[in-house]
């Protein structure tokens, strides 16, 4: 799903609809909620709610046909976009505050995205509306009591673990395929459930308070801009130009319930690629055979 941007910054009339869902966090949820987080759980949940679409919508997202991005906040009811990774005309002076904001408007993103860098007065710009937004704040910290037990006798240890929780007012952008009844259900499911590791305990509740159309401009640029972790597999490597790229990479490491680990080096959400070939979808890794609700996915949403 790509919105792409020309060098020269010419965009054309052809648009892609994606739907936008403001969601609202009644307990908090541990660490990031990213695409591997939401995809993994609407897997889930669609194997529980839909079983016989179960298979269908799995291919349709290998096939980059439904597509989730990382979680973005919603401040005062605006949805602000990971900051574009481009280069930047930026002071010392005004570097470390510049470096700081993580999320920016939508038309701002646009702006830098047609110019293909942030200018001086873009930069100024930001810093100024990142002075004066009066953001809630959008992750808590706490320290956590933990206890370690030795598995072949010695003492037991306490101690304390500092944990970052995430809550308030957040949103996804989904292109939902043909399966936009099926998504609508899945995330009321999680939401009465929540999308948490400790759902059990009742953290990564919320609700669905708004949900519209979100309508982007395609250009015939080389440009597309990253709204969650992607990995390219193999025979995508070679479509895209990381030399002219601006991206930050993540490795994922993670393991199953089956007890399977996996590695996995991912481009990070706000990352800015240059395409060589437009057809690139991104991977799903499967963890356990015939269990694709542990399966990590890795499939783009490019605007």
């Amino acid at each position: 799903m790509q919105i792409l941007m020309s060098e020269k910054s010419s965009l054309n009339s052809n648009n892609w609809n994606l739907k936008i869902f403001k969601l609202k966090f009644h307990s908090p949820v541990a660490g990031e909620v990213d695409s591997i987080k939401l995809y993994g759980a609407l897997l889930h949940s669609m194997k529980i709610l839909y079983p016989d679409k179960f298979s269908n919508f799995y291919n349709d997202i290998k096939q980059g046909k439904i597509a989730v991005s990382s979680l973005i906040p919603v401040v005062n009811n605006e949805v602000l976009l990971f900051k574009p990774m481009l280069r930047a005309r930026v002071n010392m002076e005004n570097r470390k505050n510049f470096k700081k904001i993580r999320y920016i408007p939508i038309d701002k993103a646009r702006e830098v995205l047609e110019k293909g860098e942030y200018t001086p007065e873009q930069v100024e710009d930001l810093i100024n509306w990142a002075k004066d937004k009066n953001f809630p704040q959008l992750m808590i910290e706490e320290d956590i009591p933990k206890v370690s037990i030795p598995k072949t006798g010695g003492k037991t240890n306490i101690f304390y673990e500092n944990v970052k929780y995430l809550f308030g007012n957040w949103a996804v952008i989904i292109k939902e395929g043909n399966f936009s009844k099926e998504i609508l259900s899945c995330l009321k499911y999680l939401g009465e459930h929540g999308v948490s590791k400790k759902a059990s305990w009742g953290l990564g509740r919320f609700d669905i308070v708004d949900r519209e159309n979100f309508t982007y401009r395609i250009s015939s640029g080389d440009y597309c801009y990253l709204l969650s972790k992607f990995a390219p597999q193999k025979n995508e490597i070679k479509s895209i130009d990381f030399h002219s790229s601006y991206y930050e990479i993540k490795t994922i490491v993670g393991r199953t319930r089956a007890g399977k680990s996996f590695k996995q080096i991912t481009l990070v959400e706000g990352s800015v690629l240059k395409l060589i070939n437009k057809n690139v979808c991104g991977k799903v890794v499967e963890l356990r055979s015939r269990d694709y609700e542990y399966s990590a996915c890795f499939v783009a949403l490019f605007v």
